[in-house]
C-alpha cells in the first residue's frame, strides 16, 4: 500500500533519452530510467586489445558496482570512502570526492551533474567537470551496501528510496523535497524504475507498485505467489508491455504493465535466482537476457520461453547489452555473446593485478603475492557487470587478495 505526503511540486517525467556527441545525457545503474540493462551505443564484436587499466587503491567494491560514463568521464564509488572521476581516453584521474564515509551504489549523472549516495544516508549533487558540489540531502541515518538507493534523474526530478519505506523527490537543481512516498511498513528493496510518467517500486514484502506521478495514485499492486526471501533486492525492469520481477525468490515474473497480472514465470532448470546468483534480466530486441547460478539464459520476452542457454559453472554478474551483444562476468571472465542466440563471440581474461598498492594495508599484498609466487594460493578475479560507451566496454574487475582494477577494452 502507498501513502502520498507533502503534495506540492509536480514536473511530470518521460522516457526519453537523449544524446549528446554519441554520450547519454542521463545514464544510471542499469543504464536508464527503465533499468533494462542496455546501452544505446556501439559495443565491440571482436576485441582487440586493452586500451588502458586502472588500479584503483580500495580493498573492497560491492558486487553490484558498475560504472557510469557520461561527458567523456567514467564515474564509480567503491565500497571504502573514494568516489572517482576518470578520463575515458587516458584512464587518468580527472578528480576524487571524500565524504568520510562509503558509497554504497552506482552513480547517476544527468545533465552535467553526478548524484552519489553514501553509507551515512547523504545523496550529493556535485558538478561533474568542476567538482563544485550543489547540494546535499539527508535521506536517513545510515544505509547498508547495495544497488537499491541509486537515484533516478528524470526531467529535473531526483527519486531515490530509503530503507525506512520512503521515497524521496527532489528538484534536482536545488535539492529541496518536492514531494515524499510511503510504502506502509515495507522497507523499499529497489532502486526505482520510470517509464512514461508511471513509477515502479519494489518493496520487502515481495510487492512491485505501480503509481501515476502526475495524479500520485497508485495504478497496481502485484503481489507474486513463487516463494520469496524477504528484505532481498529485486529490481523492477520495464518495456513497452512488460514489467519483469526478478527477486532472491525461485522465479522471474513477467507482468502486464497496465493491469499488473502475471503474464509468465520463468523457474530456471535445476537453479534458482537465491542470493548470490541473483541477475537482474536485460531486455532488448524481444529477448530477456537473466543469469541463474550456472547457466545464462535467452528467453522470448512474449512467453518466457527458453530461447538459448550457455552454460556457466558459477553464478554470473548482471548482463548488459549494447548493438545485440550480451556482456557478462562469468567465472572471472568478461563474455560477449550474440543476443539473439547466445553464442560465445569473445572473451577477456584478466591477467594478475600489478603490485603493490599505494594503500595502508599494502602489506597484506606483499603476504599475497609470496602466497602467488609459492603456489600456495591464486588470484581469484571477478569480473563486475560492465559499462559501454562508444565502442569500449568498461569493467571493473575485483581480485580477491584485495585489488580493484578498471579495464577500458575495444
Amino acid at each position: 500500500m502507498a501513502i502520498w505526503k507533502k503534495r506540492s511540486l509536480f514536473i511530470n517525467p518521460t522516457f526519453r533519452t537523449k544524446k549528446c556527441h554519441n554520450q547519454l545525457l542521463k545514464v544510471m545503474f542499469r543504464a536508464n530510467p527503465q533499468r533494462t540493462g542496455v546501452y544505446n551505443t556501439t559495443g565491440i564484436r571482436h576485441f582487440k586489445e586493452v586500451k588502458w587499466k586502472l588500479q584503483l587503491t580500495s580493498f573492497d567494491v560491492h558486487f553490484s558496482a558498475c560504472p557510469t560514463i557520461a561527458d567523456g568521464v567514467i564515474c564509480i564509488g567503491d565500497g571504502k570512502r573514494n568516489f572517482y572521476v576518470i578520463d575515458t581516453q587516458t584512464g587518468q584521474q580527472r578528480w576524487t570526492f571524500n565524504p568520510g564515509s562509503r558509497y554504497i551504489a552506482s552513480p547517476t549523472v544527468a545533465d552535467g551533474i553526478v548524484y552519489i549516495c553514501s553509507s551515512d544516508g547523504i545523496i550529493y549533487a556535485i558538478e561533474l567537470q568542476t567538482k563544485q558540489q550543489r547540494w546535499q540531502f539527508k535521506i536517513t541515518e545510515r544505509i547498508g551496501l547495495g544497488e537499491y538507493y541509486s537515484p533516478v534523474v528524470v526531467n529535473g526530478i531526483v527519486y531515490i528510496g530509503s530503507p525506512e519505506g520512503y521515497l524521496y523527490v527532489l528538484d534536482a537543481s536545488t535539492g529541496k523535497q518536492i514531494w515524499i512516498l510511503q510504502t506502509t511498513g515495507n522497507q523499499l528493496t529497489s532502486a526505482p524504475s520510470i517509464a512514461d510518467g508511471i513509477l515502479y517500486l519494489g518493496s520487502s514484502d515481495g510487492c512491485v507498485t505501480s503509481v501515476d506521478i502526475e495524479t500520485k495514485q497508485r495504478k497496481w499492486v502485484f503481489q507474486p505467489s513463487y516463494p520469496l526471501i524477504l528484505d532481498s533486492p529485486f529490481l523492477p525492469v520495464i518495456t513497452e508491455k512488460i514489467v519483469y520481477c526478478g527477486s532472491k525468490g525461485q522465479a522471474l515474473v513477467a507482468v502486464d504493465i497496465k493491469t499488473g497480472e502475471q503474464k509468465w514465470t520463468f523457474e530456471p532448470e535445476n537453479a534458482t535466482l537465491l542470493y548470490p546468483h541473483l541477475t537482474y534480466p536485460s531486455v532488448a530486441n524481444g529477448v530477456v537476457c537473466v543469469g541463474s547460478s550456472n547457466t545464462i539464459y535467452g528467453l522470448d520476452e512474449a512467453t518466457g520461453q527458453i530461447l538459448w542457454r550457455f552454460a556457466t559453472e558459477t553464478s554470473s554478474s548482471y548482463p548488459v547489452i549494447a548493438n545485440e551483444v550480451v556482456y557478462v562476468g562469468i567465472n572471472g571472465v568478461l563474455w560477449a555473446l550474440k543476443l539473439a542466440t547466445g553464442q560465445a563471440l569473445w572473451q577477456f581474461k584478466p591477467p594478475e593485478p600489478e603490485l603493490p598498492l599505494t594503500d595502508p594495508r599494502r602489506w597484506l599484498h606483499t603476504v599475497g603475492k609470496l602466497a602467488v609466487e609459492k603456489g600456495w594460493i591464486a588470484y581469484a578475479p571477478t569480473v563486475l557487470s560492465p559499462a559501454i560507451a562508444d565502442e569500449v566496454v568498461y569493467v571493473l574487475v575485483y581480485y580477491s587478495l584485495g585489488c580493484t582494477v578498471l579495464y577500458a577494452l575495444n
